[in-house]
């Protein structure tokens, strides 16, 4: 029979794909490899092994930890997708909707969600495979009486590398005795009892990381494995030709839904992204481009407004949380923690950062090492010039395949003792406190004072400070540690007003001596006093947001 689509389709559905992954999807790949630190010792690949699936296991985390380079990642989710597609397809005549609907599939329920991992999407690609060779092998008419052991072979073979769930999902789709579907169910039992009796049970019948959460039961691997099933049964059923393309139409709108859903929290991984690379202008563009704010992005938006120096001028121009849009309070999540060790780490305050990063690490769901947290470690305890530390922490990095050469280098200016050569470090440790202990949030304000002490170039601390002080509307205290001759290229906006508000409101006559500009703010901040007080729900009081003093009424 003809085939109903050339190879030319898909390398179109991969090339999509691709584009998808390179300019849409990238921040939750970028998540995954983050979380994940795939090392080249017996030690991590024995204790994959443990389950049964370990070998997809460590085939797809070889995968993951290249989604560090853009491009590479992105080509390798594409591919990932496209073959998936084309075994399905094949099974099919390579129906052209099969095809699509088999790579939309595994892109929403394998890489759209945040918390899904790759090893998922390449366990349901060993299934299409191994149906193909399946289907491929009755079709050159080789059924005999060994039919039934060479699938329980096969079903076996397919149990061990990607689990049993993965196997069941094969012997349903090629199954001819019932007692072909017993093998899975018995890898299973040997791991779970001769293996690793420890792990749950649910664990041992995945045989993979579908989910981050590895104990909680989630029906994303069911759906996909329901839909490989289908597809093999639809010519045994009647309409089969609406049964598919209604499959496939739910498949599709699922896929565009789920990208829908997800798009703000791409957004934040996005902001995460720009941020460990110090993508400081490209954050301020981004974060103006979007009207939703959330805790985490105005966190990443307050870092880079101190970064570029505009954050006297623009902060209020962004949505504020209080004093945890600049330092967040403590929390056991893993993304909080990302970004309060870059926030404490580009301040000087090490220990924290330290802590964070490691609080990070603990909080993976699925007790993995964060390379992005090992890294962070390392820089930390160099910075601290504890360099036995630091070594154990590049001692892992090295036995990685994409931080191998950062850390061979960091080695290098340890053993030469040039640690101050690298301007990052040199940099972060000028401005560490001498005593730079754990602080509870009611004494971050001191622990900044403590810096701009320590430190009085350290121009990032002084508006850390006076934009923490403005954020707990503290005027009177921003009064005490306000000094207008550190700003010789004029007064920032909002430490411009906030001066004038306190001014204005102790002893009005000493304004009479300020710049027209000046008087053009007070006149506004005037203005906006005389609206609120005649009523508070004036719908013109929207047209001062920009101002501190909307800030004070209305948070």
């Amino acid at each position: 029979m003809k085939q109903h689509i050339t190879p030319i389709t898909y390398c179109v559905i991969d090339i999509s794909l691709f584009l998808f992954f390179a300019f849409g999807n990238w921040g939750h790949m970028n998540y995954h490899e983050q979380l994940q630190m795939f090392s080249n010792t017996w030690s991590y690949i024995a204790g994959l092994l443990k389950y049964a699936g370990g070998v997809n296991d460590i085939f797809a985390r070889w995968l993951t930890q290249w989604y560090f380079n853009h491009w590479i990642g992105s080509i390798i989710a594409s591919f990932v997708c496209t073959l998936f597609a084309f075994c399905i397809a094949k099974t099919k005549k390579h129906n052209p909707i099969i095809a699509v609907s088999s790579a939309l599939l595994l892109l929403g329920l394998q890489f759209i969600h945040k918390d899904q991992m790759m090893a998922g999407a390449t366990a349901m690609l060993f299934v299409g495979i191994f149906i193909l060779i399946e289907n491929r092998l009755t079709a050159q008419k080789l059924q005999q009486p060994s039919d039934s052991i060479r699938r329980i072979i096969l079903s076996i073979i397919l149990s061990i590398i990607a689990g049993p769930y993965a196997a069941l999902i094969f012997v349903i789709c090629t199954i001819r005795k019932w007692y072909e579907i017993i093998p899975p169910f018995l890898v299973m039992i040997v791991y779970k009892i001769f293996v690793y009796y420890q792990a749950p049970l649910i664990a041992h019948f995945m045989g993979t990381e579908y989910f981050r959460y590895v104990t909680q039961f989630v029906w994303e691997p069911f759906g996909i494995g329901g839909f490989i099933i289908l597809i093999n049964y639809s010519d045994r059923i009647k309409w089969s030709k609406f049964i598919q393309w209604g499959l496939s139409l739910i498949v599709i709108c699922y896929t565009i839904y789920n990208i829908y859903d997800k798009r703000d929290e791409e957004l934040i991984l996005k902001f995460d992204k720009l941020a460990r690379f110090h993508k400081w202008e490209q954050i301020i563009e981004l974060s103006e481009k979007h009207s939703k704010k959330y805790k985490m992005i105005v966190m990443y938006t307050n870092l880079a407004l101190v970064h570029t120096e505009r954050i006297g001028n623009e902060l209020f121009k962004h949505n504020q949380f209080g004093v945890e849009g600049l330092i967040p309070n403590y929390d056991k999540g893993v993304d909080i923690n990302l970004v309060s060790s870059e926030i404490f780490y580009h301040l000087g305050m090490i220990n924290s950062a330290e802590r964070c990063a490691f609080e990070c690490q603990e909080a993976i769901p699925d007790d993995q090492k964060s390379v992005r947290a090992i890294k962070r470690l390392a820089q930390c305890n160099i910075i601290k010039e504890d360099y036995d530390v630091a070594r154990r922490y590049l001692a892992m990095l090295k036995e990685t395949y994409t931080y191998r050469r950062w850390a061979l280098q960091a080695e290098e200016y340890i053993n030469a003792n040039q640690t101050n050569g690298v301007m990052e470090w040199a940099t972060i440790r000028a401005r560490m406190p001498k005593n730079d202990n754990f602080y509870t949030v009611q004494q971050y304000d001191k622990v900044l004072m403590m810096l701009v002490k320590e430190a009085e170039s350290f121009k990032y601390a002084y508006d850390y400070l006076l934009s923490y002080v403005l954020l707990k509307k503290d005027v009177d205290q921003f009064m005490e540690i306000f000094r207008p001759q550190r700003y010789t290229k004029g007064i920032p906006r909002y430490y411009n007003e906030a001066y004038l508000y306190y001014v204005g409101s102790k002893n009005p006559e000493a304004l009479n001596n300020i710049s027209q500009m000046d008087r053009q703010l007070l006149s506004r901040m005037q203005e906006f006093i005389k609206i609120l007080k005649a009523n508070n729900n004036d719908p013109r009081i929207d047209n001062y947001k920009d101002l501190y003093l909307w800030y004070i009424a209305n948070r």
